[in-house]
Formats: structure tokens, sequence, C-alpha cells
């Protein structure tokens, strides 16, 4: 079996139990400080970090989710890098999802794994498009696999306020990258 789709798997059952799909999941937000180069954040679902474990351990640096809203749904919707390999580079392997908004829900769904540093923070790196899954110019040598993951549903109203708590709460105490190394 490809170890991306064993990987997914193993996300997959924990996210099942954490948020099975169809139901609502509370979104709760932690910056705790990283194993390697600071500050990460962990993404929460119903109290539990479903997506940032096993292979998938390194949480963003909270200036780079925060600052850039990458945690905000567009239109059209795109895709963000949730977590990074475990490797202590962010990005030579991530977990990403696209972000949407429909109504009063927020999703997270259509996860797929990119490899080979396509991702050094929560936006891919050379494309343009919102979702560089479907983008005509990628290079056909670092195609992303997708995840068996099921789609993630939040009320819009509880995710985007704690978006905008934790995005107040670091920019208030927290500071920059350099007061945390």
């Amino acid at each position: 079996m490809n170890p991306s789709r064993r990987r997914g798997s193993r996300i997959g059952q924990a996210l099942v139990k954490t948020a099975p799909e169809g139901t609502v999941v509370r979104l709760e937000i932690r910056v705790e400080r990283g194993h390697e180069a600071g500050p990460q954040v962990r993404l929460l679902l119903n109290g539990k970090d479903p997506l940032g474990r096993r292979h998938f351990i390194t949480g963003n640096h909270p200036r780079d989710l925060f600052e850039t809203g990458a945690l905000l749904p567009t239109d059209p919707p795109r895709r963000v890098a949730l977590y990074g390999c475990g490797c202590g580079i962010f990005g030579c392997s991530a977990l990403t999802g696209l972000i949407s908004r429909t109504g009063d829900q927020i999703t997270w769904s259509d996860f797929y794994d990119f490899h080979a540093g396509e991702y050094d923070g929560p936006f891919h790196e050379d494309s343009t498009w919102p979702d560089p899954v479907h983008d005509p110019d990628a290079d056909e040598d670092l195609l992303p696999t997708q995840l068996n993951l099921p789609s993630i549903t939040f009320d819009a109203e509880q995710y985007l306020d704690v978006v905008h708590d934790a995005t107040q709460g670091w920019s208030q105490e927290c500071g920059r990258r350099s007061e945390w190394t």
C-alpha cells in the first residue's frame, strides 16, 4: 500500500472517531511551542487533534496561518496546508484541504498529501490557482496523493469567532516569531 494512502487511512480512522462525517464540529485553536522552530498552531476538532498526528505532526507557524487569513474561506475555495510532516521542515510533505463556505457552514474537504516542498507554509509556493491540484501547469513529478478523509463541517459563526480570537490573541500576546526563539 502507498505510504500516503496508509497515512490517510490512519488519520481517517481517528477523524471518524473525533468528528463523524455529517456532524457539526467545534473548532479550537491552540498555539504551543513546537519541537523545532518556535510556536506552532494545533487545530483541535471537538477537543482533539486527529489531523496533527502520525506523519503530519508539524503545525504552521502562527504568523503564517493567522496573518495571511489562511483559515478564512474564500470564493473560490482555496487549498491550505493544515499540517506538515514531522521531519522538522514544514512542507516536505503537507496535509492540505480545501476551505469553503456554504451558508452558515464552513467545510474542510478534498484532502491531499503534497510532497517535495510544494508548501513551505499554508499556501502552495508556485501555483496561482486557489487549488493547485487542478493547476494545468503543475509538475507531473510532484502531483499530490489524494487522502481518503471525510469532510469536516463547522458552524460558520463559531469557526469565524475562534479564528478571529486566535488571530487577535496571537498578535497581542505573542508578537512575532523573533520573540519566540
